[in-house]
């Protein structure tokens, strides 16, 4: 039995753990494991040379200044770079004033770039700003005709959405896909189609999943986009494993994880590899799942990913628990704990102080089992999760012998 838990935003975030025989625990997803697309790709700003933009004469003699339409793109492309940068104050003042000039102007294409700029800096703190921005620029776009900024609009709207709502998300993406495919733009097209999977996988149509990633993997073959590809072919590993197909999982994610390595993309080489692993526990090969969790591991910790070091120190523990060390199961369940404490998931608390109880019990401490299943209660209460903490109020309960 695999339960799936599917988290979004910051990277979306779905990845699984199996239950191995003979373990005495629930199989469950741990977060993290980037199959969903933090951004889609930003068209490159051009100008044709059927509309060239002289730079205006001072009046003075000095040098002559800029048509505001070419100030705009100094602006924005200060902006873009501010962003990336995570220098939040700089890409807001930039892109601000390129909205103004770019509206001075009557250059709309760039205003909806500029608009959809502001979009994705609120993006991580303020999503209702986020959308207020990403809906100006598709308002715009319509108004203006550009086709290409109604598509890429449309995306950005619906990665806004994908976090609270993934119906919604997939009315977005669907509407900007024959946008996207009208105005010629390959690579968000392929964006398109891989977030469409991704909202198919979320509301549970795995196979409908499947066939939009699989519509996405050629268009970036074709493109030469190496990240884009391989994360489109983990997306697929992961859902023929989750469709048990495991030999069809294995394919490709290790096609996956020649290209993550091809592009030095080490944190996503991290959550390949323990993909990986998740697939040979299911396929009863504890030992060959080692052989992938451990390089994670290194990677995990070489890239500062607490969440995924978290994850594979579990997965770990899984194995050791399947080979029957308990003892050692419950050192990296041990480890594993204050990780999810740093990163203040109580999530991944509740689980992981549940293996640690389900273990203290297999060793006879009943006393440590009854205060990790209570630990284990609340972190789950505090996560909203009611079926975790009911699973440890009734452990709780065996162990009085209720």
């Amino acid at each position: 039995m695999v339960v799936v838990r599917v988290l979004l935003w910051g990277g979306l975030v779905a990845s699984a753990l199996t239950l191995l025989p003979g373990a005495p625990i629930a199989a469950r997803a741990q977060s993290g494991g980037a199959i969903f697309n933090p951004e889609p790709p930003r068209r490159v700003r051009t100008r044709p040379a059927a509309r060239p933009k002289p730079a205006r004469p001072t009046g003075r003699g000095g040098p002559a200044t800029p048509a505001p339409d070419a100030q705009a793109d100094g602006l924005y492309a200060q902006g873009e770079a501010a962003r990336k940068a995570d220098r939040r104050d700089e890409a807001l003042a930039d892109y601000t004033r390129a909205v103004d000039l770019y509206r001075a102007a009557g250059d709309g294409e760039g205003e909806v770039d500029a608009l959809n700029g502001l979009g994705l800096v609120y993006s991580s703190e303020d999503r209702a700003r986020a959308l207020s921005y990403h809906q100006q620029a598709l308002a715009r776009a319509r108004a203006v005709g550009d086709t290409g900024g109604q598509g890429s609009s449309l995306l950005y709207i619906g990665r806004v959405q994908h976090g609270t709502d993934p119906r919604e998300a997939l009315d977005s993406y669907t509407a900007a896909l024959p946008l996207l495919r009208r105005a010629g733009d390959k690579a968000s097209e392929a964006w398109a189609l891989n977030n469409i999977g991704l909202a198919y996988f979320n509301l549970d149509d795995r196979q409908r999943a499947l066939d939009y990633f699989q519509q996405a993997l050629p268009l970036r073959r074709a493109a030469g986009d190496k990240s884009g590809e391989g994360q489109t072919l983990f997306n697929i590993g992961f859902v023929y494993f989750m469709l048990r197909d495991k030999q069809n999982a294995l394919d490709y994610l290790n096609r996956s994880l020649a290209l993550r390595r091809a592009t030095g993309e080490k944190n996503s080489e991290a959550w390949t590899l323990s993909r990986i692993g998740n697939v040979y526990s299911e396929l009863d090969d504890p030992r060959k799942a080692l052989d992938f969790y451990n390089p994670a591991l290194a990677l995990m910790r070489q890239v500062g990913d607490k969440d995924g070091e978290a994850s594979v120190l579990n997965n770990i523990g899984f194995v050791y628990t399947a080979l029957g060390d308990k003892q050692r199961a419950l050192g990296f369940y041990e480890q594993a704990l204050p990780l999810f404490r740093q990163t203040n998931d109580e999530g991944e608390q509740g689980w992981t102080l549940f293996y640690i109880g389900v273990t203290c019990a297999d060793l006879g401490d009943k006393q440590r089992a009854l205060d990790s299943f209570r630990q284990s209660r609340d972190a789950f209460s505090a996560a909203g999760n009611t079926r975790g903490a009911n699973a440890a109020q009734q452990k709780i309960d065996e162990l009085r012998g209720r």
